[in-house]
């Protein structure tokens, strides 16, 4: 119903008299038409021209009964549109779709019993329960069987380089057997080429023994295919004349090395 304004008047004043709304004052004029035009609140996201197609409207009311998500209808979408999608290939009801799962490449799950502290539990708890867990050698093999992470991962040396973003680059890699063990070559003719062992370095002093710390391939180097094996070692001091070659001393001896 339409709102009357209240106003407030004296018993003796004379009531304003006033149109009743739908009155008949010129021709046939209703309450409808006198109401104001509203603007639509989504008229920015209306396409002009454009019929809805069947499948827009399907889609469309399965988002609105089944609440989807905007992230959810995005990745449907993304699928239906691939052109690897085939809808004949799908089974009618979810339950044949997860029977599915027992097909999929996916991890096992492996289950054993672990004891449980009974004195932090209640006295009329379980013992033991299930504990699930992956194996380490199983989800390691199933990536290296992925070709899409195999050619992001670097085997091979340690990189020293500028600008460092990969664990290669860093001085655990290089100090690492195993992770360099490529650049070792024969352990048989070369037993000593590893970090970690010693071996023995021409100087101006004379043979001196060092233990090797990091091994590793320059980038430049690295990328332009060569070979060269770069090495940093701690020298094993055993001669007086050593300290001094080093630097290692007093300032005045350290002063004297420099120049």
């Amino acid at each position: 119903m339409p709102h009357t304004d209240e106003i407030e008047i004296a018993i003796d004043d004379e009531i304003p008299r006033r149109e009743p709304i739908g009155s008949y004052k010129s021709g046939y004029q209703t309450e409808s038409d006198t109401e104001p035009e509203y603007e639509i609140a989504d008229s920015h996201e209306q396409t002009t021209g454009q019929e809805i197609t069947h499948s827009q409207l399907a889609l469309f009311v399965w988002f609105i009964v089944f609440h989807i998500g905007h992230d959810a209808y995005a990745a449907l979408v993304s699928i239906l549109q691939s052109t690897w999608f085939r809808p004949e290939e799908l089974p009618m009801t979810l339950k044949g779709l997860k029977a599915k799962r027992r097909q999929l490449p996916l991890q096992k799950i492996y289950q054993i019993p672990v004891k449980i502290n009974v004195d932090q539990v209640a006295s009329d708890g379980k013992k033991e329960a299930p504990f699930y867990f992956f194996s380490v050698r199983e989800m390691i093999e199933r990536d290296l069987l992925n070709p899409q992470i195999v050619s992001k991962c670097h085997f091979g040396s340690g990189i020293d380089a500028s600008h460092i973003y990969g664990c290669w680059h860093g001085k655990l890699w290089k100090e690492s057997i195993l992770a360099s063990i490529n650049l070792y070559g024969d352990m048989i003719t070369d037993p000593y080429i590893y970090a970690g062992s010693c071996m023995f370095i021409d100087i101006p002093t004379g043979i001196l023994p060092v233990r090797i710390v990091e091994l590793y391939q320059k980038e430049k180097e690295f990328e332009s295919g060569s070979k060269q094996v770069w090495a940093k070692v701690n020298p094993v001091i055993i001669r007086h004349e050593d300290v001094e070659f080093f630097g290692i001393g007093t300032q005045a001896q350290k002063t004297r090395y420099a120049n």
